[in-house]
């Protein structure tokens, strides 16, 4: 691949790579990372724990904050199930089925990385390859994307429910989803404009060297008819003459 696509793509393709890594790691590791955010203006309780006044979604669990600032983190995996519930004992549930697509979050993150690595070939197959797959990791990555709306949206709508004067905003990890989405498509491209490039370079030399080919021809053409084969030339020189004429020694 072209030099001035290949350092473009690769920069492109690793930056959507990072950020999809970051974004998998999510809570509990990364508490700053979640998908959807919730503050309750009065206090409600979740899963058991009272006086939480903002709950986080991440892809691995989720985290609850009391009005001190505290956080609490409970390691649940994918597919997590919450229930909030109000002081006058009225309850929502955020239902496992809403959480397990985050898990596509990490799918999309190995497949842009196999995106870089087939980015970094100058082989032209490759890099129709590195096209596809980072195509393939921008559709992971948009299908995570809407994974993370549908739950902005639902918990979001369930919550509002509680009449705890809930604000409901989506989290960091929410946008870097969609920068990464953007980016894996933009890569693809690059690439792909990349190995066009190299396919028609390939085919100006071809045709360079056969133009080259085609006057080196004619001009060989010319030089027989003005001059003659050079076989020719040869059967009329003297040893030619000379095999005409035999000498008998006596």
């Amino acid at each position: 691949m072209a030099r001035i696509f290949c350092i473009p793509a690769v920069a492109i393709i690793f930056a959507a790579f990072v950020l999809n890594l970051i974004v998998s790691i999510s809570l509990p590791y990364l508490p700053a990372l979640d998908f959807t955010r919730t503050h309750f203006q009065q206090v409600a309780s979740e899963n058991g724990q009272n006086n939480i006044s903002q709950l986080r979604f991440g892809i691995w669990a989720p985290c609850s904050y009391n009005e001190a600032g505290d956080r609490t983190c409970v390691k649940q995996g994918h597919a997590y199930g919450v229930t909030v519930a109000n002081q006058q004992t009225d309850q929502v549930t955020i239902a496992p089925s809403w959480t397990r697509g985050l898990a596509i979050h990490p799918v999309a993150a190995v497949v842009s990385l196999l995106a870089v690595l087939l980015a970094l070939s100058q082989h032209l197959t490759i890099a129709l390859w590195a096209t596809l797959i980072a195509w393939l990791a921008g559709l992971l990555t948009f299908i995570a994307f809407l994974c993370d709306v549908v739950l902005f949206a639902h918990t979001r709508t369930q919550f509002k429910k509680l009449n705890l004067g809930t604000r409901t905003i989506p989290g960091p990890g929410f946008w870097i989803t969609l920068v990464a989405m953007i980016l894996l498509f933009l890569g693809g491209i690059t690439t792909c404009l990349g190995r066009i490039k190299d396919r028609r370079t390939g085919h100006k030399d071809f045709a360079a060297m056969s133009s080259a080919r085609t006057q080196a021809l004619k001009a060989d053409e010319i030089h027989d008819k003005k001059y003659g084969h050079s076989d020719d030339i040869e059967l009329t020189g003297p040893k030619h003459w000379a095999s005409k004429f035999k000498f008998n020694k006596h």
